[in-house]
């Protein structure tokens, strides 16, 4: 499936973003409304905003600048509201962005999973390990010398469906330049390692769960 974002009233749009521009008539899976909230207060520590009498639990606050916040008013993260300065830079906003839209496919049995992808052969082939290991760079391999399209050099998205587990290109592609949007059967999941010498061997039992739940984000906030 395919999700749909709407982006109202927000001033900056990420260059990313516009790679995935469509034009529509299709309702939104999720609507961005950038807005003030009436009032805002502390309580231990912790940050509530409130609209009317309703208190707004779903806040999130950006780690590069905690002025820049979003927060959501429905329980499925499908209406969320950004409260931003004139100090917001689009990094920012990416950030908060994938906080909000992972909140909402989170709940739709979804999976954002720090790694590479390629397309090759009409199916994906990702590339998963820790920051500077050499994700992209695989990709970039696979690029050069198989003609592989490079979906995205950071964050991958995973959904099943049927029997598949289907890979998604996303916008928010971390320091890498790729971000294409592209969907594709996940033929097979790597975990890269670095070392002497070039080896591959097949993960299973409880390696196989040590080396790759670690690459997966954890929605965290919301206990469901």
């Amino acid at each position: 499936k395919i999700l749909r974002i709407s982006l109202e009233n927000t001033a900056i749009i990420p260059d990313e973003f516009k790679r995935f521009s469509c034009a529509t008539e299709e309702k939104p899976d999720v609507v961005v409304i950038s807005d003030c909230a009436t009032e805002e207060y502390c309580c231990y520590g912790i940050r509530y905003l409130s609209d009317g009498d309703k208190k707004i639990k779903n806040v999130f606050f950006s780690q590069k600048d905690r002025g820049q916040m979003l927060y959501s008013k429905t329980d499925d993260y499908s209406r969320l509201h950004l409260q931003l300065d004139s100090n917001c830079t689009n990094a920012v906003l990416s950030e908060l962005l994938v906080v909000g839209f992972y909140s909402h496919i989170s709940l739709q049995k979804a999976l954002l999973l720090h790694a590479s992808a390629v397309y090759y052969k009409k199916k994906a082939v990702i590339f998963t390990a820790a920051s500077g290991v050499g994700k992209t760079t695989q990709a970039e391999l696979w690029q050069k010398h198989r003609d592989a399209t490079i979906m995205n050099g950071d964050k991958v998205f995973l959904t099943k469906e049927s029997e598949k587990i289907v890979a998604w290109g996303s916008p928010w592609n971390g320091s890498s330049p790729y971000a294409q949007n592209i969907g594709a059967e996940v033929a097979a999941i790597v975990v890269l390692e670095q070392a002497e010498e070039n080896n591959v061997r097949k993960l299973s039992g409880m390696e196989l769960l040590e080396k790759l739940a670690s690459h997966v984000f954890i929605p965290g906030w919301d206990s469901r």
